[in-house]
């Protein structure tokens, strides 16, 4: 028990070794760039999944007064993909509300396994698959 408990702490050591290099490397990029806003969300969001270990991250932006989110920037499983005003992806609020409710907590939503967290798995069927 003891040994999975070290194990367990040096795999949060060096994930938290990771995130801090991740960090670093992108307060020294110049990210304010306006011409490639976009091309930098993709890189943080990227890095951000790579650096934590996780199959898929993105940045999700508000509308419409807190009625919907729309995905700016997604990683998925090497993949990024960028959306242009337009072409995004649109979550509304009337079509998924219990993700909405745990938006409205503030709270980060860690979801391990987001077919089946209640608070994901609305996603299912439009977004998941």
């Amino acid at each position: 028990v003891v040994q999975e408990r070290d194990l367990a702490e040096r795999k949060k050591l060096v994930k938290n070794d990771s995130l801090r290099s991740v960090i670093t490397q992108l307060s020294l990029s110049d990210l304010a760039d306006g011409d490639h806003a976009l091309d930098n969300l993709a890189r943080i969001c990227s890095k951000a999944a790579e650096a934590l270990d996780i199959g898929r991250a993105g940045l999700w932006l508000f509308r419409k007064g807190g009625s919907e989110v729309h995905c700016q920037v997604q990683y998925s499983f090497g993949e990024v993909r960028k959306f242009l005003e337009g072409t995004d992806i649109t979550l509304e609020r009337k079509d998924f509300p219990i993700y909405f409710q745990a938006l409205a907590l503030g709270k980060p939503i860690v979801a391990h396994v987001a077919r089946t967290d209640v608070r994901t798995m609305e996603f299912r069927e439009h977004y998941l698959e």
